[in-house]
């Protein structure tokens, strides 16, 4: 029985290397149909409430504040700010309790 015959490990490596090329941007023309075609689907103003950016959530810093103090292992910290963070997210809005 034969055995295929393996790569020559001794051989140089391909010289050429191909880079990755970044894919064209859109024309003008191809942004309006796009826009056309998002408005008539959605309704007139989709398309600009799809270009704005997230904000974080009221609770965000209660929450950074709880995750910072479980990564670092300080468990009576991270259950006082645990409960502040619950607490933020059942408080109304301007409501929330002060950062611990």
């Amino acid at each position: 029985m034969a055995y295929p015959k393996m790569a020559d490990s001794s051989a140089q490596p391909s010289q050429s290397v191909s880079t990755p090329t970044l894919p064209a941007l859109p024309t003008p023309e191809e942004i309006a149909r796009k826009k056309a075609a998002v408005e008539a689907k959605f309704g007139p103003g989709s398309w600009e409430k799809s270009q704005r950016t997230a904000t974080p959530h009221r609770c965000n810093p209660h929450l950074q504040l709880f995750l910072a103090s479980l990564s670092e292992w300080r468990v009576s910290e991270a259950t006082a700010r645990g409960g502040r963070f619950i607490g933020c997210l059942w408080a109304k809005e301007g409501e929330e309790p002060p950062l611990f």
